[in-house]
């Protein structure tokens, strides 16, 4: 495009020089020779211009593609968007499930610890049996003091 710009600006400097050459001293043949140069010049020009236009129609052409890739990328982005949104909140729900079901599972057990029917005695009454093994080196003082109590 500089180089489209750079050109343009040669040849319209060109034309504006031959036309400053031209005074009324200027011969038939000579003024002849430079109004064919102007043309040649100015078609030149105009295929300059032209060439800026079409690279312009293509800068407008890919904007345009850029903006539309950019508004559909946009709308994929929000769907994406809410579409992790439904999981996460689906995860939320299983997870609230879950801890609700262990919630009451603990809350069961804990009815049948503290039930009346509980196997186990709390009140301290129970009776053991207990076996103590010893080595016989240590029966004379180890088990006869413990058998006492």
């Amino acid at each position: 495009m500089a180089d489209l710009v750079k050109k343009e600006a040669d040849k319209t400097k060109r034309i504006g020089d031959i036309q400053r050459s031209i005074t009324k001293n200027t011969s038939a043949t000579s003024l002849r020779s430079k109004d064919r140069q102007i043309e040649r010049y100015q078609k030149d020009l105009s295929r300059v211009l032209s060439d800026k236009a079409d690279i312009n129609k293509k800068i407008a052409d890919k904007r345009m593609r850029l903006a539309d890739a950019t508004v559909k990328l946009q709308k994929e982005e929000t769907t994406h968007a809410k579409s992790l949104a439904k999981q996460q909140e689906k995860g939320y729900i299983t997870y609230q499930k879950q801890i609700s079901d262990l919630t009451k599972q603990i809350k069961a057990q804990e009815n049948l610890v503290s039930s009346k029917e509980n196997l186990f005695d709390s009140s301290g009454a129970e009776e053991y049996d207990v076996f103590v093994s010893h080595a016989k080196e240590e029966k004379s003082s180890f088990c006869k003091d413990s058998s006492r109590n």
